[in-house]
């Protein structure tokens, strides 16, 4: 099997991709600051395709973990999406034990293969949920001719003062946090876009060319959207260079969406 650079985890037991900060800010937990547990995980060895190579990494498994809201102790149920080499899509549905705050094991319990791609695949997923039921009443639209296919880029889109460019960032959450802000020193906690980046333009190529994506949404409620992509210079600044970025997406509720560069610094 071979993994592309688009996954989708589903989570659907015991999961919230955001934890509530004061003043209504949601962020991933531990996501800006990228403090990852650097344990191993127990079992992640065996979840290998037919020629012994890991399907998953450890360190997509401690992000995942490190963005999300798991109970201390807890088995939480994930589905995993890839496209296989016959360009089908794979679904792994896997356990992950929690104990005492640690994600310490993985186990594979199911697999399935779908002749759909990914996002259809997910998208079916909906199906049971009264979301779902209500829409699936609306008349059908229009199909639409198929849009050309983009481009893949990792270039960091240039725009004059862009970091400082309010209208341009996803909502006054992200700008108060993540501005460029010459008057103060850019830390990992609180990321700033470097002074001339395309700050608009580095959320859309996350969100429509993302390296990796996962669903979440706790017992039937709002599905919440997390976006990686690594582009191929800094989009921060000096003070926390990186080259990762995040857009994450609250379908219930627009001003809890967040974009921010990624700092692996300390």
């Amino acid at each position: 099997m071979k993994k592309v650079l688009l996954t989708i985890l589903t989570f659907s037991l015991l999961i919230s991709l955001f934890a509530i900060d004061g003043g209504n800010e949601v962020k991933a937990k531990g996501v800006e600051s990228a403090h990852l547990q650097k344990s191993s995980i127990n079992g992640l060895n065996k979840i290998v395709d037919k020629n012994g190579k890991k399907l998953i990494t450890e360190e997509e498994l401690l992000e995942l973990f490190s963005s999300s809201d798991f109970s201390p102790n807890s088995t939480n149920q994930v589905s995993y999406f890839y496209t296989n080499i016959d360009n089908k899509t794979t679904i792994l549905k896997l356990n992950l034990v929690v104990h005492n705050n640690k994600l310490t094991s993985v186990s594979l319990t199911d697999t399935e293969e779908k002749s759909s791609s990914i996002t259809t695949a997910v998208t079916n997923q909906e199906k049971a949920s009264p979301q779902f039921q209500i829409l699936k009443k609306l008349p059908k639209p229009k199909p639409k001719p198929k849009p050309k296919k983009p481009k893949i880029t990792k270039d960091v889109p240039y725009k004059k003062n862009g970091g400082t460019i309010k209208k341009d960032f996803i909502n006054e959450h992200a700008y108060k946090r993540h501005k460029y802000d010459a008057s103060r020193k850019s830390t990992s906690n609180r990321t700033q876009y470097g002074k001339d980046v395309d700050v608009a333009e580095l959320r859309r190529l996350t969100m429509t060319q993302p390296d990796q994506a996962w669903s979440s949404r706790d017992k039937g409620g709002p599905w919440r959207t997390f976006y990686r992509k690594q582009f191929n210079k800094n989009i921060s600044t000096k003070d926390t260079s990186t080259t990762h970025h995040r857009v994450i997406i609250n379908t219930a509720d627009s001003s809890k969406n967040t974009q921010f560069p990624l700092s692996f610094k300390n």
